[in-house]
């Protein structure tokens, strides 16, 4: 349970705000024809940051990914969630009556939308990175010289124990 309100504080967020946001500007302006677009565009920015945010909240799954790999993921299943949300709208369309899809038009937009939104996420992310790290080091995480966590030492459980190997005896001699 920890670990699904730690995914909402850190990477969900911006998805849940795009939503409520595109619900309640809806109802007041109108779904078409400048709702829908931005919605479309900063959806395609919160997807982007919740792809590039889930691999490091839960690194058992993927590891620790390369930042290329990292932007093609979160890229890649932004525009995957794009078209899945799209079928989403058709199959409303189609069973529920709704009229969110009103043209392939429309619907390549969206999906443009959802995927340039996504590039100006991971853009901005690598200028801003770029921009804190100097001489190679990452100015956010710089340490003070002198400074070690409690004081030098290690407390007990986190001390290194040595490691003994079934492998190799007291006795053996190179």
């Amino acid at each position: 349970m920890l670990l699904i309100w730690r995914i909402i504080r850190e990477a969900a967020w911006p998805g849940i705000t795009v939503l409520i946001a595109h619900g309640i500007r809806a109802k007041i302006f109108g779904h078409e024809p400048y709702v829908d677009p931005a919605m479309h565009l900063l959806g395609g920015v919160a997807a982007a940051f919740f792809f590039t945010r889930m691999p490091r909240l839960v690194p058992q799954f993927l590891g620790e990914l390369p930042p290329l790999t990292l932007y093609l993921f979160a890229f890649g299943l932004t525009a995957a969630s794009a078209v899945v949300w799209e079928f989403g709208e058709f199959l409303s369309d189609v069973f529920l009556g709704t009229r969110n899809q009103r043209s392939i038009g429309n619907t390549m937009r969206d999906l443009f939308n959802d995927m340039f939104g996504a590039i100006i996420f991971i853009i901005g992310e690598i200028v801003l990175r770029s921009k804190s790290t100097v001489n190679g080091q990452n100015q956010t995480r710089r340490i003070r010289v002198g400074t070690e966590p409690f004081g030098g030492k290690l407390p007990e459980p986190f001390k290194r124990q040595p490691t003994v190997s079934p492998f190799v005896t007291e006795s053996a001699s190179c």
